[in-house]
């Protein structure tokens, strides 16, 4: 998460099962994923290069339940 100096949340990232980060980039997506702070979300986009960083474009998104998610993830990769 990108946290103002007050602790306001500004940006978020998607962490992948794999334990991969990508920061969403903050565009009307990116603000609007930061009312779903800690939740699986399947995400669709692009990633895209901003002054020399790397950022994923959100185009649409979807809340999933742990267990919808977790049929796809190698049961040796997930947490207990």
């Amino acid at each position: 998460m990108i946290w103002d100096e007050q602790g306001q949340v500004l940006g978020v990232a998607i962490s992948t099962y794999d334990e991969k980060h990508y920061i969403v980039q903050q565009d009307e997506m990116g603000r609007e994923l930061i009312s779903h702070l800690r939740k699986c979300v399947r995400a669709n986009g692009s990633f895209v290069e901003e002054k020399g960083e790397i950022f994923i474009a959100v185009d649409r998104y979807s809340l999933v339940e742990m267990n919808q998610t977790s049929e796809r993830i190698p049961r040796s990769l997930l947490r207990e």
